[in-house]
């Protein structure tokens, strides 16, 4: 019954981006407080995090890649 809620919501499938942004996501939301307005922090949030990802060698980027298929076999399965 749960898999088939949380199939039913899934829009689109997990990437590693997507684990990494929303476990550095608080990071990133603390580095840019003070420094833009409200209305401009989740764009800001998300570019730093963007920017983060793209800064990591791939061998760091590995356990993202798998806890996103982990994730995505959860929900599919």
């Amino acid at each position: 019954m749960l898999r088939r809620s949380l199939q039913r919501r899934r829009r689109h499938p997990v990437t590693a981006f997507s684990v990494f942004h929303r476990k550095h996501r608080a990071a990133a939301a603390a580095a840019v407080e003070r420094q833009h307005a409200p209305c401009d922090r989740p764009r800001s949030v998300a570019q730093i995090t963007a920017d983060w990802w793209h800064a990591l060698a791939t061998d760091d980027k590995l356990p993202y890649h798998q806890m996103a298929l982990r994730v995505d076999s959860i929900i599919i399965h």
